[in-house]
């Protein structure tokens, strides 16, 4: 019973850990990874809502979705700080 116990715990410390580190490099730098990752699936998924439904264009939200991450790179190349 105490092994079952440990295991969780261990587990359970390594997820803890695995999450505070996705914290603290978020801290150094992947914040811009991380909200363009957010804005591209939510532009995905409007654009497969509003324009796909309606006009039907199955798979117009992945069209979207790919093109503006790619817009996304070619911005952060070409503007560099």
């Amino acid at each position: 019973m105490s092994n079952k116990k440990d295991r969780l715990s261990v587990s359970d410390n390594i997820t803890k850990t695995t999450i505070l580190n996705i914290f603290r490099k978020t801290e150094k730098g992947l914040t811009m990874e991380i909200l363009a990752f957010i804005i591209t699936i939510i532009a995905g998924i409007l654009a497969e809502g509003i324009i796909g439904v309606r006009f039907n264009l199955p798979g117009i939200g992945s069209i979207v979705a790919i093109a503006l991450i790619g817009a996304i790179i070619l911005y952060t190349i070409r503007h560099k700080k």
